[in-house]
C-alpha cells in the first residue's frame, strides 16, 4: 500500500469520525425539546446511524485491501465503535452542561431580575428604556456597583439573547466560492445579525421564563 493511499485512508477515516460526531449532535438537538432523555436518545440514534454507515463503508474499503474476513470484520467493527463513541460526545457533554446551566439560572434569574430593575436607570445611559450590550459593558466598568450588582450585570450580558428581545437586525449578502472541477461557482447567501436589548418587562418575566425553559432539566 502506497504512502498516498495511507494518507487518503486517514483523511477518509477522520471525515467519517467528524460526520459521526455531527450525526450524534444533530440527533441530540432534534430531541432537545423533550428534555434530557429525548436529548440523549436522539444522540444515541444519530450516533447509531452514523456508526452503521461507517461500518458499511469500512467493510467496502477493507474488502478491497484485505483477504482475511476476520480482519475485515474486526476492523470495520472497531471503526464503527469509534464513530459511535464520537457521536455520543456532544449528547453526553450537552446534557451535563445543560443541567449545570439550568441549575445556575434557576438561582441567578431572581437576582438578575432584582438587580437589573434596581440598577436599570443607572445602566440605561441613553434613557430609551432598553439596556444594550454596550450599556451593560459600560456598567461593568462603573465602580459604584457592588459585587452582587456586577455579578448580575455580567449574567445579563452573558444571557442577553435569552433575557431580552430583538431590537434590531441587519441582513447582508455573503458570497463564497465553490469549486466544481476547474470551475469557480460564486454562491451568495443572506446572513442576518441580530441585536438584543432588555427592558423592564423582560426582567420581570425572566425567572418564570427560566423555569419554563428548563422545566424538564431537573435532577
Amino acid at each position: 500500500m502506497t504512502i498516498l493511499m495511507n494518507i487518503l485512508l486517514l483523511i477518509m477515516a477522520a471525515l467519517f469520525v467528524l460526520l459521526a460526531f455531527l450525526g450524534g449532535s444533530l440527533g441530540a438537538h432534534l430531541g432537545s425539546a423533550g428534555g434530557p432523555t429525548s436529548f440523549l436518545l436522539g444522540g444515541i440514534i444519530g450516533s447509531a446511524i452514523s456508526a452503521g454507515i461507517a461500518y458499511f463503508l469500512a467493510s467496502l474499503i477493507t474488502d478491497t485491501l484485505c483477504n482475511s474476513e476476520t480482519v475485515q470484520r474486526v476492523t470495520s467493527l472497531g471503526f464503527a465503535l469509534l464513530c459511535f463513541a464520537a457521536g455520543l460526545y456532544d449528547p453526553i457533554t450537552g446534557v451535563a452542561n445543560t443541567f449545570r446551566t439550568a441549575a445556575y439560572l434557576r438561582d441567578a434569574a431572581p437576582v438578575m431580575k432584582q438587580e437589573g430593575l434596581e440598577q436599570f436607570k443607572a445602566i440605561d445611559s441613553d434613557g430609551n428604556s432598553v439596556l444594550t450590550e454596550q450599556e451593560l459593558n459600560s456598567a461593568l466598568q462603573n465602580s459604584n456597583l457592588n459585587d452582587r450588582s456586577k455579578s448580575a450585570v455580567k449574567d445579563l450580558r452573558s444571557y442577553l439573547s435569552e433575557v431580552g428581545h430583538v431590537i434590531n437586525k441587519r441582513s447582508y449578502p455573503v458570497t463564497s466560492i465553490i469549486m466544481c472541477g476547474k470551475t469557480c461557482i460564486p454562491t451568495t447567501t443572506i446572513h442576518t445579525d441580530y441585536t438584543y436589548g432588555i427592558n423592564t418587562s423582560d426582567l420581570e418575566s425572566y425567572p418564570a421564563k427560566v423555569k419554563d425553559t428548563y422545566k424538564s432539566w431537573q435532577h
